[in-house]
């Protein structure tokens, strides 16, 4: 425990470490999380100083498990019965062990995206021009919106999709629902993508060309040949303006590398995002110029790339610690000597006519994360997190803490 006991010791708590040891151990290696905020203030710590684990027990032996031979997903849910009770990170026998490993469920789900497409266009060409364009994007498409596994319910191909990704996709057997996320499309499938394009580019030429030999040679078919004439003509205007579109406004379709990961990012932020959560992965990786399509700034792109950062000036949103009570700028402004407190102007700018003064404010305001929770934090807490950029995107922080957000732009 933080706190310690009667004698002035550490009592028994919960966290604690485990170690691995054998011949074929892949050593020196530090698995887990190591919770970033000790303080008795964080989320991870409860009364009496007592640390909750950020990973189960369940965890190691779930990859012990695996190497001892069950490789399928009911010997380990026999062996692990609690392991699907936990969202965090389940251990696999190559995190812990040295040697080529194969995920077990692979093989037989590989098979299924490559046979769905051959057999609906083989039967049914009359069907072809309704059935191609739904079944070409299944084999490689996550399922959308959020469903329920285990009693818990949420959008399991992004969550999949924010860290140990092969992982998660084993243990919660999202292969058929997530392909994309899960790396099990068939290869074959990015073709349609990339020829759809092609045909506007080709079109013209042929279109400029055709008119001409069938004026000079159509004097015994003139009943005929002046109907495609004039039908091919009227594509002829329409084609010019969508052709000029994807050369000006088109996400990059190569990887390249951010940080220490190279992707295709474009793709990154619209996989099992709605506009909101798109919206937020752009302006996290500055993304705009790169992928203006995912990103909506086609019709801004010198005014949309950059994200806001709080020019203007607001009082902060949120409630905050006043004197061991919380309030609002709106109270503070009823009596203008309240600014006087230490932080209290920074915290509302604009009742305490403090706009042009630099800094973030001391106090430790309330604000709703991503997940629903009510936290309080202050500017500086958030300005130590592991992403602090991400924290600056839920509405209102920017406001607060004007100087750190601004400054990740």
């Amino acid at each position: 425990t933080l706190i310690g006991n009667t004698g002035n010791g550490s009592d028994h708590a919960w966290g604690g470490n485990y170690f691995v040891a054998g011949g074929e151990i892949d050593g020196k290696k530090i698995l887990g999380e190591y919770p970033d905020d000790l303080s008795l203030d964080s989320e991870l710590v409860v009364n009496p100083g007592i640390v909750i684990p950020t990973t189960p027990w369940d965890a190691l032996w779930n990859g012990i498990a695996q190497w001892f031979g069950a490789t399928t997903t009911k010997d380990l849910n026999e062996a692990v019965p609690n392991r699907n009770t936990f969202t965090e990170k389940l251990f696999s026998q190559s995190d812990i062990y040295e040697g080529d490993f194969t995920d077990p469920p692979t093989s037989p789900l590989t098979l299924e995206p490559t046979s769905s497409p051959v057999v609906p266009a083989t039967p049914a060409p009359t069907a072809a021009k309704t059935s191609s364009p739904v079944t070409t994007p299944t084999p490689c498409a996550d399922r959308t919106g959020s469903w329920i596994i285990d009693g818990t319910e949420r959008s399991w191909c992004t969550w999949a999709a924010k860290t140990s990704t092969v992982s998660r996709c084993q243990n919660r057997d999202l292969y058929g629902d997530c392909p994309v996320t899960c790396d099990r499309c068939d290869p074959n499938t990015p073709a349609p993508v990339s020829s759809t394009p092609a045909p506007v580019v080709s079109t013209p030429a042929p279109i400029a060309s055709t008119p001409a030999p069938e004026a000079s040679t159509s004097a015994p078919t003139a009943s005929i040949t002046p109907a495609p004439v004039t039908s091919t003509a009227a594509p002829v205007a329409s084609t010019p303006a969508p052709v000029a579109g994807p050369t000006s406004c088109a996400d990059k379709t190569d990887a390249w590398t951010i940080g220490l990961k190279t992707k295709n990012w474009c793709y990154w932020a619209s996989r099992g995002a709605d506009a909101a959560e798109v919206t937020l992965r752009c302006n996290k990786r500055k993304i705009h110029s790169d992928c203006p399509v995912t990103c909506d700034t086609c019709s801004s792109p010198t005014s949309s790339p950059s994200p806001p950062t709080s020019p203007s000036c607001h009082d902060s949103p949120f409630l905050f610690q006043f004197k061991g009570m919380l309030q609002t700028c709106d109270w503070i402004a009823q009596k203008p000597k309240r600014c006087n407190k230490k932080g209290v102007n920074l915290m509302c700018r604009l009742s305490c006519n403090a706009c042009d003064t630099t800094g973030d404010p001391v106090q430790k305001f309330q604000l709703t994360t991503w997940s629903g929770k009510t936290k309080f934090k202050t500017c500086e807490a958030l300005s130590l997190k592991n992403d602090p950029s991400r924290w600056c995107e839920i509405e209102g922080v920017s406001e607060t803490c004007r100087t750190f957000c601004s400054a990740l732009y």
